[in-house]
């Protein structure tokens, strides 16, 4: 089954649970979160959370899920397809961190009404909620080079090579795909 997974490039591994963007909304009582995931083959999706804020009222596509530890960890069983996952956090204070999984890579926060522009989050998952981000020492960098080659057979090929130069914040960039009137001839 496990052959159905796509994997990441370089790596020989195979991810069969895909998660998509994390949405965080918190203030001093609690708050509520939504993720899709894309599932390949029957497993467990980790949920944000840990033994002590134990995700509350979780629902797979509307449904009541049931939350299961898995490694210690919040998850939900999901079978394959696309779904989207809602839950909530209940507490007296807002907590100091919250654990996020490792594998969710793009995340929006919402603190006390306030959206966060770069949460502070450390490598093993834990999202610091009362704790400003430590500016970076890296200058902020973005630079893309394209290159082109074009194949004069038949049929006409382009191979097309992008080079993606990034330092800085963590930050998510979209790309136009077309061409602004200014060049157009």
């Amino acid at each position: 089954e496990q052959q159905l997974c796509p994997f990441v490039d370089g790596a020989e591994e195979r991810h069969c649970t895909w998660p998509g963007r994390l949405q965080l909304t918190l203030d001093n009582k609690g708050g509520r979160f939504t993720q899709e995931f894309k599932v390949f083959v029957e497993g467990w999706a980790p949920l944000p959370g840990d033994l002590k804020r134990w995700p509350q009222s979780v629902r797979v596509d509307g449904a009541a899920a049931v939350v299961a530890p898995k490694d210690e960890r919040p998850s939900v069983l999901l079978s394959p397809g696309e779904h989207t996952i809602t839950g909530e956090f209940l507490c007296d204070s807002l907590p100091e961190s919250l654990e996020v999984p490792e594998d969710t890579g793009l995340l929006s926060l919402i603190l006390r009404g306030k959206p966060v522009a770069n949460p502070n989050r450390e490598g093993n998952g834990e999202l610091f909620l009362q704790k400003e981000a430590a500016p970076s020492e890296e200058a902020e960098h973005f630079e893309i080079k394209v290159h082109r080659r074009v194949i004069d057979e038949i049929p006409l090929q382009v191979v097309t090579r992008i080079e993606l130069n990034v330092a800085g914040k963590s930050r998510e960039v979209l790309l136009a795909m077309g061409v602004d009137d200014k060049t157009r001839a």
